[in-house]
Order: structure tokens, then C-alpha cells, then sequence
């Protein structure tokens, strides 16, 4: 579709899109096969592990999580301005994450969840492509890009 190479052309950054049509079964694919860093969408199945895990019966979402001053992260959010030693339920580090995109509730609940069940639930489900590496840093996320 040379329109869209050409819509996009003067984005400064790299744009990777693919679409279904359900209705018809038609796809558009635009750099579809290149790596991206993963950056907030990796919260949704990080949302996914952990409720599978309060499923399975590990723990609750009543079970309470304390902000350590290392857990915090500048990016999105609001726990960032919070003071160390808060503690709330999982649910409401989760509500966080997933409300207002907050990286410190998310790099909370990856060392809650863990990076390898991430993985795990990622494989199992058949998320192929699908990475969570690491924890919210941006250092580490710009050296993700191939």
C-alpha cells in the first residue's frame, strides 16, 4: 500500500501495523515482521499471568504489596511521586497499571508474577513474538530494538 509508506514517511520513528478484517478475512501488513520494543503493551499479558496465578490459587488480589524506593520508575504514572513503604492490595497495583499505565505498579507486579511465568503463560497461550525481557528501564528498552 504505497499510500501509507507515504502517509508515514515523515514520522520520526518506525512504524510496524498489521490489521484483520473479520468481516472479510482481508489483511494489511506494514512492517509486521520487524521487532519492536514491547513498551506498555507487555502489560496486558502481565495483567493475564497474574490473574492466572490468583486463579491457580498462589495468592490473592487482597494480598498486599509494599512500594520500595528501588521499584521506583519515572515514565507514566503516579506511584512515581508516591512515598516509599505504601502498601495496597495487588488489585490495586494492577488497577494502576492497567488505569493509567503507571511503570512503577508494573515493574511491582513483574517481580510479583515473574519474568519467566510471563514467558511461560506467553508460550502456553500462543503469543509467539511476544517478549517481556526485563523490567521497565529505559535504558535496557532502547538496546531492545534489534
Amino acid at each position: 500500500m504505497d499510500s501509507f509508506a507515504e502517509l508515514t514517511a515523515t514520522f520520526n520513528g518506525r512504524i510496524g501495523l498489521i490489521t484483520h478484517n473479520l468481516q472479510t478475512g482481508e489483511e494489511f501488513a506494514y512492517n509486521a515482521d520487524d521487532t519492536f520494543p514491547a513498551a506498555s503493551t507487555v502489560k496486558l499479558p502481565l495483567l493475564a499471568a497474574l490473574m492466572q496465578q490468583v486463579t491457580d490459587g498462589e495468592y490473592s488480589l487482597d494480598d498486599p504489596l509494599m512500594l520500595r524506593r528501588a521499584d521506583i520508575i519515572g515514565g507514566s504514572g503516579v506511584t512515581q511521586f508516591l512515598t516509599p513503604g505504601l502498601t495496597m492490595p495487588v488489585r490495586d497495583w494492577a488497577f494502576l497499571m492497567m488505569s493509567v499505565s503507571d511503570n512503577t505498579a508494573t515493574n511491582i507486579l513483574i517481580d510479583q508474577v515473574g519474568l519467566d511465568y510471563v514467558a511461560e503463560w506467553l508460550e502456553e497461550y500462543n503469543f509467539p513474538g511476544i517478549a517481556l525481557r526485563h523490567k521497565i528501564d529505559f535504558e535496557a528498552i532502547a538496546q531492545d530494538v534489534n
